[in-house]
């Protein structure tokens, strides 16, 4: 399913899966019953402190093989990044795992979020190994100048693309899982002072930033980011639920403050799981559109096993 609502006429073919191939009947009932709104796809499930969480809540969607290719991803980034100085921190539903959860991934998430200062990642992809083609980028595109592909280390590869977040990183061969990269900038006053840190819009629009109640920017004083001129917060946390290796990420300087200002006041208390990015079919052309779609669920952090409720600030149980 679409992630956004919009008109049955405006889905792709893609989306109806077997619906559009094999008979016209389903596609029909699908629309006749209003299926997305009358199942609520596009709403939350709050859950209260008397629910029991579904067990789909605390079943991780990846794998280990899949969460020890994230980790190879993430250390081999972060080891180009910080050999060449280029400052970067952990961010959207990352930051959440870690500040809130103390994991790098939350069970219910599928996908690695940070951001990187811009002219550093620039120059430091610049003197990676470029490819010809990569998972996100075809040789057509990098022919076209559309996008670029660089070797970061061993299968490690990262692509540049000029719409949406513009930095992914991912295995060779495999889409998925993947780490977004936003790129943030400084802006600076009269004096040349560094004033904000900032994300352009243009990276979020339609991204992690989109709330029940409109869009939300990234733009902070860059002492609210920033511990002094280049550090952010340093914090170890593990590496999931079921993986206790330990890894090192960055933080916002005032990271409580900055997650309430894009998630709301309540983002300690409140835990949403996230929109899963990859299909749950094998192929996604044989799936009924509700295949694809995972329902989310708001729930009281307080819910969360103990080993969940060990971030920067101690959630204490219900």
């Amino acid at each position: 399913m679409p992630k956004t609502p919009v008109p049955y006429h405006h889905w792709q073919r893609k989306r109806w899966g077997i619906c559009s191939s094999r008979s016209n009947i389903l596609r029909q009932q699908y629309i006749e019953y209003d299926c997305d709104q009358v199942l609520g796809f596009y709403e939350v499930s709050n859950l209260t402190v008397n629910d029991a969480l579904p067990n789909l809540i605390m079943t991780e969607v990846l794998n280990d093989s899949e969460i020890s290719s994230l980790h190879e991803q993430f250390t081999s980034l972060v080891e180009h990044l910080d050999a060449n100085s280029v400052p970067w921190a952990v961010a959207w539903g990352t930051a959440l795992a870690a500040s809130r959860h103390g994991v790098l991934l939350t069970p219910w998430d599928d996908d690695l979020d940070m951001m990187a200062e811009r002219r550093g990642i620039e120059s430091l992809v610049q003197r990676l190994e470029e490819l010809s083609e990569g998972d996100w980028c075809s040789a057509e595109f990098v022919q076209l100048k559309k996008c670029k592909v660089w070797r970061i280390k061993g299968d490690v590869i990262i692509h540049w693309k000029p719409t949406g977040v513009p930095y992914k990183v991912n295995m060779k061969g495999q889409i998925y899982p993947a780490i977004d990269i936003n790129t943030f900038l400084y802006t600076v006053d009269l004096d040349g002072k560094r004033k904000q840190v900032t994300i352009p819009d243009a990276e979020l629009l339609n991204g992690h930033t989109r709330k029940e109640r409109g869009f939300a920017r990234f733009q902070f004083p860059v002492e609210s980011i920033l511990s002094s001129r280049n550090d952010f917060l340093e914090h170890t946390v593990r590496l999931s639920l079921s993986n206790s290796q330990h890894v090192r990420v960055n933080l916002a300087f005032e990271q409580r403050t900055i997650l309430r200002a894009i998630y709301g006041n309540d983002v300690y208390e409140s835990c949403v799981t996230s929109h899963i990015h990859r299909p749950h079919c094998e192929n996604a052309h044989d799936c009924i559109p509700l295949a694809n779609w995972v329902k989310k669920y708001r729930f009281p952090c307080c819910k969360l096993p103990t080993q969940l409720r060990d971030g920067l600030v101690r959630i204490e149980a219900c």
